[in-house]
């Protein structure tokens, strides 16, 4: 499995901005085990066409943007207004 934004960087097809991915590149499955523990299964592991592990480092952006608290303060609060029917996930 791959993700869109390194296959599209890897291809170069896209140019990539904003900030540094958060790097987890790893699908698992949690089985419940007796007396509570937890048995954790990787099942899936993305990889880019290129051969590049995301997992742990990210997808570095081709060029960094950064953004301040107000800008994360409105982007969390006005983005689910415009979307009829969704409201954030807190």
């Amino acid at each position: 499995m791959a993700n869109t934004k390194q296959e599209l960087k890897d291809d170069h097809r896209a140019t990539v901005f904003g900030a540094t991915s958060y790097g987890k590149a790893v699908i698992q499955e949690n089985d419940a085990l007796p007396e509570g523990a937890v048995l954790r299964i990787t099942t899936a592991h993305y990889i880019s066409p290129n051969g590049s592990d995301i997992d742990h480092h990210g997808i570095q952006p081709d060029f960094q943007v950064k953004s301040d608290d107000a800008d994360e303060a409105a982007l969390s609060e006005n983005s689910w207004h415009s979307i009829p029917g969704l409201t954030p996930d807190r």
